[in-house]
């Protein structure tokens, strides 16, 4: 999942921002361009790139409360910076802000523990606490100001051009420029927060109680107390069916539930009284009375609920983009800041998508199967090592071996050893992740100090860690080594980090497709184990190249109707999640117009996060070829000290190549015929 410290940062960067409404800037073009002139005399040709965009960037974002356009002339002339003066300055700036953000999100994830942490109760003192949160307005002190000067932004087609050329210092100023680039409204002012906040709790918490929910002929398949999240609980327990008798009839009741909850049609009053049963093929919801079930005629549903949850959350991201001088798009905003196109992202998509090999692939399936593909078969569990065991069996193992998160924190040094990091490295890192419990699903973060730890958050049920949690907590895990790695040995730590969340996505499926090494189960043969991990990179891919296409696709289609209902949206979700499955998707599975591209937790939140999560298994695959032949940490390692320059900068460092599928797809043609041989299923 994607870091919870680069939501925060953001977070509090907007939250030292004055409210304002989007403004003209009260500086002229012949101020401008006569500051410009005289900043030129004073400091030299060498510095009138930074001289003439520095006080264009500033004029751009000046206000008229701000000061005077004598004022504004003043400021320039008067703090602008060269020389040794530049440099001296830039490392005091980048020094103190490393301290004060840190010191920031320490004092916040402190003082929402209760909020964040199963293992701290909610006090009354909590809701005080976080009402003094310590903040400054960087507008009214005039240090935005400052740094916009002095530390211009930098377009992504302007980071391409001079990349190569530019020295580390000049990457870490364009880091600190990139922060104060825009002169944005608060959080506050945006009259969609509320409604969208509102929704992502509700969907944090959207869980369905399974055992008040029958098959089509009303038979009650699972018996225990469950509750499963929709989407990533009902995805995970499908994939756990995979290895249990009789998993199929689950199967499609998950399914059955997921197509309803795309469509709408889940009823309201069985998520809130659990006297109700629900039949969600049938469309029934029934009442226990006295022991008997009475059915509910005409009950509601949620109907737009989800969808209007949608709206107001894409709304949030769009009503900002009128703060951006140029006004660019939240789609465009995105995929700059990842340095990877929407239209290279895109067409990577498609060609994978359309490859042929892919029905091969789905025919392997299902003869492993004994079965045609269902549409939850997008969740193909088979070709992942954990396959050749039982849930029971990885349940017991966990459980028994990790019963709180300080048992599984103290054991982290071992398992990154059983994965293939050096032990130094695994003592180092394993030293450097705190561990805590959370309600669902799990996040991480990396350090956001030198030298302090990465925290990485995962589900402790009554018994411990189950299979699921533990399999969450290897991509967690992923996310963490990164995270060390990143803030070690770093020259800069402004430069700290990836420079797209794709990559720290790699690291986490890196990690979290070796969780059976990690339990010290090694059930295939080295060659066989290539070509499972090949077919599962693969089938993943498949699944979230379709998501991810749905995603953009619904951003693309809100900004050509942007005056759209819920119930439009509802439509044009529908139909361009069904376009999808049937360009794609049919011709493996031979099924048309299936929705489940919408499911995803994060795309109904509105994110625009998924393309992150395709881009990131490339990677991972591409990082997993490279350390088949050299050193694992040490390839990791020095990748991350690329920091957060350029996607390109960083591929090229870590595997001597762009983002690519290429050696994927020529590896698949070696896992198909080892499959399609007859003595293997």
């Amino acid at each position: 999942m994607k870091t919870f410290f680069y939501l925060f940062c953001l977070c509090t960067f907007l939250w030292t921002l004055p409210c304002i409404s989007p403004a003209q800037s009260p500086i002229n073009n012949d101020i401008i361009e006569k500051v410009q002139t005289e900043l030129e005399k004073q400091h030299g040709q060498s510095e009138t790139e930074r001289i003439r965009k520095g006080v264009s960037q500033l004029a751009r974002n000046w206000r008229s409360g701000d000061g005077t356009e004598q004022e504004f002339a003043d400021f320039c002339l008067r703090y602008f910076m060269s020389g040794n003066t530049l440099h001296s300055n830039f490392r005091r700036i980048i020094d103190n802000l490393t301290y004060m953000e840190g010191m920031l999100y320490k004092i916040s994830t402190l003082f929402h523990e209760s909020d964040y942490y199963t293992d701290t109760p909610k006090l009354e003192a909590d809701d005080y606490l976080q009402r003094i949160l310590p903040g400054s307005d960087h507008y009214s002190a005039k240090f935005a100001h400052y740094v916009q000067l002095n530390f211009p932004y930098y377009t992504f087609a302007e980071k391409q051009r001079h990349c190569r050329e530019w020295t580390r210092e000049k990457w870490a100023m364009v880091c600190l420029g990139d922060s104060y680039a825009f002169r944005h409204d608060r959080f506050s002012s945006n009259p969609f927060t509320e409604k969208a906040n509102h929704f992502k709790r509700y969907m944090e918490h959207y869980f369905f109680s399974i055992d008040r929910i029958t098959d089509k002929k009303g038979k009650y398949l699972y018996t225990d107390e469950i509750a499963l999240h929709c989407h990533r609980g009902l995805r995970d327990q499908i994939k756990q069916e995979y290895t249990a008798p009789g998993g199929t009839s689950r199967q499609e009741l998950l399914y059955a539930i997921a197509e309803n909850a795309t469509t709408g049609n889940i009823p309201v009053l069985f998520l809130k009284d659990t006297t109700t049963r629900w039949n969600p093929s049938a469309g029934k919801l029934y009442k226990m009375e006295n022991g008997k079930q009475k059915e509910i005629k005409n009950y509601e549903t949620e109907n737009l609920h989800r969808y209007a949850g949608l709206l107001a959350c894409m709304k949030e991201k769009m009503f900002t983009d009128q703060s951006y001088t140029p006004q660019t798009t939240t789609i465009q905003r995105t995929f700059d800041k990842s340095s990877v196109s929407l239209e290279k992202t895109e067409t990577l998509i498609r060609n994978f998508l359309a490859d042929p090999l892919l029905s091969e692939i789905g025919r392997i399936i299902e003869k492993r199967l004994g079965r045609k593909l269902r549409p939850y078969d997008i969740w193909y569990s088979g070709f992942q090592e954990q396959s050749a065991f039982s849930a029971g069996y990885l349940d017991s193992l966990t459980h028994s071996r990790y019963p709180d998160p300080q048992t599984f924190r103290k054991d982290l040094p071992n398992l990154l050893i059983k994965m293939g990091i050096h032990p130094q490295d695994a003592h180092f890192i394993g030293s450097h992740i705190s561990v805590r419990p959370v309600v669902s699903g799990g996040y991480s973060s990396q350090p956001s100090l030198p030298g302090d730890t990465a925290l990485l958050t995962t589900m402790f049920g009554k018994q411990g860690l189950d299979y699921k949690a533990f399999r969450v907590s290897m991509h967690e895990l992923g996310h963490c080594i990164c995270g060390v790695f990143c803030t070690n040995n770093i020259d800069y730590f402004r430069l700290a980090g990836v420079p797209c969340d794709a990559i720290t996505e790699a690291f986490a499926e890196l990690f979290a497709y070796k969780n059976a090494e990690a339990l010290d189960l090694h059930p295939f043969s080295p060659e066989e184990k290539q070509h499972l991990l090949n077919l599962a990179t693969i089938w993943y891919l498949l699944e979230m190249g379709g998501q991810t296409l749905t995603e953009i696709e619904t951003w693309k289609w809100l900004y050509a109707h942007p005056e759209a209902t819920a119930q439009e949206l509802k439509e044009a979700v529908l139909h361009i999640s069904s376009t999808i499955w049937n360009t794609y998707f049919s011709k493996i599975f031979h099924i048309r117009d299936q929705h489940i591209l919408s499911i995803y937790n994060h795309y109904i939140t509105g994110d625009l996060y998924l393309y992150n999560y395709f881009l990131g298994n490339v990677i991972m695959y591409q990082l997993h070829k490279t350390s088949v032949s050299s050193d694992l940490t040490e390839e990791l390692k020095k990748a991350c000290r690329e920091g957060c320059t350029l996607t390109d900068l960083w591929m090229e460092k870590a595997v001597s190549a762009p983002v690519s599928t290429e050696s994927l797809m020529q590896d698949a043609l070696k896992a198909i015929e080892y499959f399609n041989t007859s003595s293997r299923k």
